[in-house]
């Protein structure tokens, strides 16, 4: 999944939670696609540190710039991913909240 993608998610969790807070079918849709989140920091962390380290070697002075750039765009999309996570994190509080509060009754 692309960044936009998740930010898209947000008001699909957000609508199918406000129809239903308590669903465990969207408590578990919440967790997977935080999982994707979590993967998707993890590939901009690793796309990162391996621009920036390919850019400190010989061969990466020619093309130093285009490396540096790509570095930028991941640190770009790994601040957009971790905007997202903190958000699908406090609905997923929400919904979990909702669903213990449901199955107390």
């Amino acid at each position: 999944m692309t960044v936009d993608e998740l930010q898209d998610s947000i008001e699909l969790f957000e609508r199918a939670y406000n129809e239903d807070g308590s669903s465990l079918i969207l408590l578990n849709s919440l967790e997977s696609t935080i999982c994707d989140v979590y993967n998707k920091i993890a590939t901009c962390h690793r796309v990162i540190a391996e621009k920036r380290s390919e850019a400190k070697t010989l061969l990466g002075i020619f093309k130093r710039q285009h490396l540096l750039a790509e570095a930028q765009q991941a640190e770009q999309m790994l601040n957009e991913a971790i905007t997202v996570q903190k958000e699908l994190t406090l609905l997923r509080t929400k919904v979990a909240l909702s669903y213990e509060r449901g199955a107390l009754k």
